[in-house]
């Protein structure tokens, strides 16, 4: 996904500013209880490693709305984000 990196740094977002949230977590404030669990399962039974596959399957499949947007909403898209935002 470099575009959405380039995208990221050219409207001066750094990753802290919404990974965190997912990271520290682990997606809690983002999904229902029942994918969290998932999540947190493959997570014991394969490692860190997991939390940034998911995390970029998520981005990738934001990726075409979050080109479009400027960094004050793509920091409140990162804000309100929910399982629905994955779907349209």
């Amino acid at each position: 996904m470099p575009s959405l990196h380039t995208h990221f740094q050219n409207e001066g977002l750094h990753s802290t500013m919404w990974i965190q949230k997912w990271f520290m977590t682990c997606f809690l404030y983002s999904f229902p209880m029942d994918l969290c669990i998932r999540i947190w399962d493959n997570l014991l039974a394969y490692g860190t490693r997991f939390l940034f596959n998911v995390s970029l399957s998520i981005l990738k499949s934001v990726e075409y709305r979050l080109l479009e947007l400027d960094m004050a909403e793509i920091n409140e898209f990162f804000k309100l984000f929910k399982r629905d935002d994955l779907v349209e």
